[in-house]
């Protein structure tokens, strides 16, 4: 079971390369205060609070970005190190190596060769063969040493060839001592004995003198690097893990299981292999959200895989969440795409996808660094070549309008919608939609073409603009664009109802009434200026004579001056315009009797 403790809060600022705690607090409130104040203060390029559980077992807190302060010109790139006390300190030992510190010194220097291998620092700090074959493979221990040491000693004042020859008086050392260990403590068959009762045995065996927790999770570490040697790659090596776990392990023997877990998420390669050879950037990320949360795609086919997972989504595998926080982060920052095809609509797809599997794991949905960088990444995405570019493939401008709402409306930031329908301008205007909407004869109502004719003109435009408004209105996106779109839709939609419908000069009134109720039958006009003057105009020559004198003129017969006013009745009612709903159809009613 699990031994977190009560979480606290850090507020830490940003200078330059990495992040610092400047302050701790026991409560929320007190936290996003005192980082208030030091924005306020300008202390740091940027401000952060964090919460951070803690987990005394594990020797591990894990840390979610609540809330940031960022000026505009702070480059936080994903990964940024956090600067805790004791974390620069040089390691002189090998036992200094197997900390958290030296670890990460290892997997800094050691990147690309442990890339190569497949293999983990923790793997490599506590198996004599890897260390061995490291030491033979001289030009790229030596490297590794040169560029640690010239890290160390920039601001210490030591030459860096006396740093650089400790260093590698500090392998030999190292290696000389594994050996020693290796000899003492042969290789354990983990899968016939397993991790639990090898554990217990490893307690009852090693005498009390030297059954400290270091001593005790040296010994655990080096029968998992020994367990683990013969894997190939990151996937199996997560499997051989997998087999090991069971929720009943006490925090203590949990503990390594999930140090080792945590170093091969963080494996360069390791997110292409969990998720399955040729995946892409986003099942890599949607795969390690996942995990996260206790769940997995692979599971029927690789069992082990799926306890691994249950094991994290548990909360008994903090280092592992950590490392799945700061892989997701790397990998939502990193550069190419994140879907194949690189088109801007698949981009917007991956990261709507990305942000809703977050959210349905915990903690990272809450997670601000990765919400900021999932809005960076669609900010990025959006140029005017990436944007006109993707609506080249449109046949019309009714297309283009429609593909640039509904893009817009799945970008899941608001920025980036606005940003996106501000370089969209331009690629089709009102004018465009209208003359589309003229083009198309349209028979709308079918059943009264008798009555009215069909509307060849550019008033034929009006339940394109009518249709278009209503899903802008429908769109989820930020308000400026959303009024200035329905604005331009609404004063074209008013225009074209004065000008071309009830201004046309070669109509009578009542012709021109008619068409303006079919063409509002037709596509119901939304809320705004143009709906208000068809409202009223409609109103106006219901309420006279003129207009149902004048339009009964044009039958001859009874049962055909019956059967229009029951048509015109019905568009009457279809467009929804008259006051009054079916009372306002009444006089039309009444007349047919």
């Amino acid at each position: 079971m699990t031994d977190t403790s009560a979480h606290h809060f850090e507020v830490q600022t940003f200078h330059g390369a990495y992040w610092l705690v400047a302050r701790r607090e026991d409560d929320m409130a007190s936290a996003m205060a005192a980082a208030d104040q030091a924005g306020l203060d300008g202390v740091g390029e940027a401000v952060q609070v964090v919460r951070c559980e803690a987990f005394p077992s594990y020797g591990h807190e894990v840390r979610t970005v609540l809330r940031r302060w960022s000026s505009g010109t702070a480059a936080i790139d994903a990964g940024t190190p956090l600067v805790l006390p004791g974390t620069e300190e040089v390691c002189q030992d090998l036992a200094d190596l197997r900390e958290d510190r030296g670890r990460n010194s290892v997997a800094q220097a050691l990147a690309r060769w442990l890339a190569e291998s497949a293999l983990t620092p923790v793997e490599l700090l506590h198996s004599e063969a890897h260390a061995r074959r490291l030491a033979e493979a001289g030009v790229v221990l030596q490297g590794a040493a040169q560029k640690v040491a010239v890290a160390q000693v920039r601001e210490s004042g030591t030459p860096v060839q006396k740093r650089f020859k400790d260093l590698l008086a500090l392998c030999d050392s190292a290696l000389a001592e594994m050996t020693a260990e290796a000899r003492a403590e042969p290789s354990v068959p983990l899968d016939e004995v397993g991790w639990g009762a090898f554990c217990a045995g490893l307690s009852a065996r090693l005498p009390a003198s030297q059954l400290s927790p270091a001593r005790l999770r040296a010994a655990q570490l080096r029968a998992l690097a020994g367990w683990l040697a013969s894997c190939k790659g990151w996937l199996e090596r997560a499997e051989r893990i997998g087999a090991l776990v069971s929720a009943d392990l006490p925090p203590r023997d949990l503990a390594p299981l999930d140090m080792v877990a945590a170093e091969i998420v963080a494996g360069r390669g390791a997110p292409a292999e969990l998720a399955g050879r040729g995946s892409d950037r986003e099942t890599q990320i949607r795969t390690l959200v996942a995990l996260n949360a206790g769940e997995t795609d692979r599971g029927r086919e690789r069992p082990t895989l799926a306890t691994l997972a249950t094991l994290i989504g548990m909360g008994l595998a903090p280092r592992t969440r950590s490392a799945i926080r700061r892989r997701v982060a790397i990998e939502i920052g990193g550069g190419g795409p994140l879907r194949a095809g690189a088109s801007l609509a698949m981009e917007v797809e991956a990261l709507a996808e990305i942000r809703t599997a977050l959210q349905g794991s915990p903690p990272l949905g809450e997670d601000a660094e990765l919400a900021e960088l999932l809005e960076r990444r669609a900010l990025r995405a959006i140029t005017p070549e990436a944007v006109h570019g993707w609506l080249d493939g449109c046949r019309s401008a009714s297309e283009r309008f429609r593909s640039l709402i509904r893009l817009a409306d799945r970008i899941p930031f608001a920025a980036a919608k606005a940003k996106l329908l501000e370089f969209a301008q331009g690629t089709c205007s009102v004018e465009d939609l209208i003359r589309e909407g003229a083009g198309s004869v349209r028979d709308i109502t079918g059943s009264v073409r008798d009555v009215t004719g069909s509307v060849r003109e550019r008033a034929a435009a009006v339940p394109l603009l009518a249709e278009l408004h209503r899903e802008v209105t429908a769109a989820t996106i930020d308000p400026g664009s959303k009024a200035r779109l329905q604005d331009e839709l609404d004063a074209a939609l008013l225009e074209l109802l004065r000008t071309d419908v009830m201004g046309a000069a070669n109509r009578s009134y009542s012709e021109r009434v008619v068409t303006l109720i079919r063409l509002c039958g037709a596509c119901p006009l939304p809320e705004g200026r143009a709906r208000s003057m068809a409202v009223e105009t409609i109103g106006r020559a219901l309420a006279g004579q003129e207009f149902v004198s004048s339009f009964l003129k044009r039958f001859r017969t009874e049962a055909e001056r019956k059967q229009a006013l029951g048509m015109l009745r019905n568009l009457l009612l279809a467009s929804g315009l008259a006051r009054g709903g079916s009372e306002a159809s009444q006089p039309l009613a009444g007349t047919g009797r």
